[in-house]
């Protein structure tokens, strides 16, 4: 019986086990340490619409707490349009199990059609219990919110300085965001930390960031 209990003892197989148990934890801290969510692109911003359901106003400031990921839709922007709004149904899909803490907005772009091509995004978010709310806004308030979202720069952000967005053609370039899908993260705190094309690649990488925001906090 002792040799018995001596050969189980040197057995290196043993020891890798026990190692590997040990080691785990400390592995999956390592890991958590270098995760991170992209550093804010602009300090908290300062926009609001208008809800098309009740006619109530949404803003930055009244969501802050939760992260906000918000697209642009239109109704000129035919099929494009369609297949963006069902890829960031996809992306409301991931953040399910934190409905509490997050919002989904999607901004609608001129006159809101009486057949909106946004179903798939109300489907999800009503089968998922999501806060989701459909906007429009005046002239103002659209230049407020490309404003926040290409004019003066956190002190921490990294990258080319932007220039701040005219208000000429602003219509045209609400149409091509739009069409390009472009979706926002915003963190808990307002601040703009992701901004990508629809369909991309880079979608991986907001669905990441939005939840390690939701993990760890702006901070």
């Amino acid at each position: 019986m002792n040799q018995d209990k001596k050969s189980i003892m040197r057995n290196p197989y043993l020891w890798g086990a026990v190692a590997g148990i040990l080691i785990l934890p400390v592995i999956r801290m390592a890991a958590m340490a270098r995760r991170s969510a992209p550093p804010p692109i602009l300090g908290a911003t300062d926009w609001s619409f208008t809800s098309v359901k009740n006619g109530s106003n949404v803003s930055n400031d009244s969501l802050r707490g939760r992260i906000v990921l918000a697209h642009l839709q239109s109704n000129r922007c035919g099929a494009a349009c369609q297949k963006n709004s069902a890829g960031f149904a996809e992306v409301m899909k991931r953040f399910h199990g934190e409905a509490q803490q997050t919002v989904f907005l999607t901004l609608w772009v001129g006159d809101v059609a009486p057949q909106l091509p946004t179903s798939d995004v109300a489907k999800v978010a009503q089968e998922l219990g999501l806060t989701w709310h459909l906007l429009q806004g005046q002239p103002e308030q659209w230049r407020k919110f490309i404003s926040g979202i290409v004019g003066e720069r956190s002190p921490d952000a990294q990258g080319p300085e932007t220039p701040g967005e005219p208000t000429e053609g602003l219509g045209e370039r609400l149409e091509g965001m739009a069409a390009l899908g472009q979706i926002f993260l915003f963190d808990q705190e307002g601040a703009l930390r992701a901004k990508v094309d629809g369909g991309s690649a880079h979608l991986a990488g907001l669905v990441r960031a939005g939840l390690f925001l939701l993990e760890k906090g702006p901070k």
